[in-house]
Formats: C-alpha cells, sequence, structure tokens
C-alpha cells in the first residue's frame, strides 16, 4: 500500500520502511521531527504525532487559565477526546484532524467564542477536520438534524432501541450516518472492546 504523502493527524508519510517485523513509514510532523511509525498504527488512528501533540495537551491541561469549568473548555477537551480516544469503537473520528492551532485552549477560545447555553460544538462539513473556517456552535436539535440522528424504525425511536440493545445510542447513529450501515446491522453488531492506548 502506498501511503507516501498520506497525512495521518500531524504527521505525513514519506518512506517506507520496516519497524521490527511490522511493515512502518518514515514520518514527518508539522513540528519538524522525523519518526518512524507503524503502518497500522497509523491506519487505525493510534499514531497523529510525533509525541508533541500529547505533550501539548498536557501542558494545557496543567496550564492554569480559570476557564476549566467553562462551558467551552469542556467542549474543547471533549472535541480531542472524540479524535484522540481509542475508544471510538467504529472508527469513526480515526481520521479526523484537529488543527495545530487549537491544540491551545486559548487560541480555541479566540477562534470560537464561549458557547450560547444548550449549543454544541459542529463540523460544517463533516468530512474535514476540526478548525475555525468548518467549526461553529449550534443547538443541539439542529445538530441531531444535521447529522439526520431523529431517526425511527418500526415506530420506535432509533436511540430507544440502541438502549435496549445494551449499545450506546451516539455509537449505534455513527454507524448509520457515517459508515452507512443498515439499522438492523447497527444495532446487532456489538461495540468492541476497548484497546489500550498505543503511544503518540
Amino acid at each position: 500500500m502506498d501511503l507516501v504523502n498520506t497525512r495521518f493527524g500531524r504527521l505525513v508519510a514519506m518512506t517506507e520502511t520496516t519497524k521490527g517485523s511490522r511493515k512502518a513509514w518514515v514520518c514527518k510532523c508539522d513540528c519538524g521531527v522525523t519518526v518512524v511509525k507503524a503502518q497500522v498504527d497509523l491506519r487505525a488512528g493510534d499514531t497523529k504525532s510525533c509525541g508533541c501533540l500529547k505533550r501539548e495537551l498536557r501542558a494545557a491541561r496543567n496550564t492554569t487559565h480559570g476557564a476549566t469549568n467553562t462551558v467551552a473548555y469542556k467542549k474543547w477537551r471533549g472535541m480531542w477526546a472524540r479524535v484522540r480516544s481509542n475508544s471510538n469503537k467504529n472508527r469513526c473520528y480515526a481520521k479526523v484532524s484537529v488543527c495545530s492551532e487549537w491544540t491551545s485552549f486559548e487560541r480555541f477560545l479566540n477562534d470560537m467564542g464561549e458557547p450560547p447555553d444548550g449549543y454544541s460544538l459542529d463540523r460544517i462539513d463533516n468530512s474535514k477536520g476540526y478548525y475555525k473556517d468548518n467549526c461553529r456552535w449550534v443547538p443541539l436539535a439542529m445538530q441531531a438534524t444535521n447529522t439526520r440522528r431523529l431517526r425511527m424504525h418500526d415506530g420506535v425511536h432509533v436511540s430507544e432501541l440502541a438502549r435496549r440493545a445494551g449499545i450506546k445510542p451516539d455509537i449505534v447513529f455513527d454507524r448509520i450516518n457515517k459508515l452507512g450501515w443498515d439499522v438492523e446491522r447497527a444495532l446487532k453488531t456489538p461495540p468492541r472492546k476497548m484497546k489500550h492506548a498505543s503511544h503518540s
């Protein structure tokens, strides 16, 4: 598989190589560092930087800016959790990136401002990542409509069917809206077990 010039978060694959017994790629990080990352980790979305992203997020968490209890800060943390967490069972966010400027909460807040009550962070084009020109604050009801989450199946709301099946509604909706699964498959397929997070 040719991944030359393919972007994975902050990494851009340049040259194919090996890492132990695994196929790997020499990658250039946006920060300027060159690293070798396993192909399987890149494609799974487990690796998004040379390690600088994790350090920056750790520094941001330890920074006292007086905004940790604000709605905007919680939305910012939620955004990063979605794109970084391996608990996204269906990998819907595996190829979704966040612009480098938004590793800083202060920059995110400067670009987006504090959201009105009852508003959520929404990507205008779901095929693209999180950055100023592709994001907006929208009412939760509007976001639900945009993602076609107001669904009924056999006269019952899909979210209720998901709860009966013991699956989080968000997982079911993402399977339907982003992966194109039919409702039956989305409800009957058990979520994958959480894997241990890989270093990035």
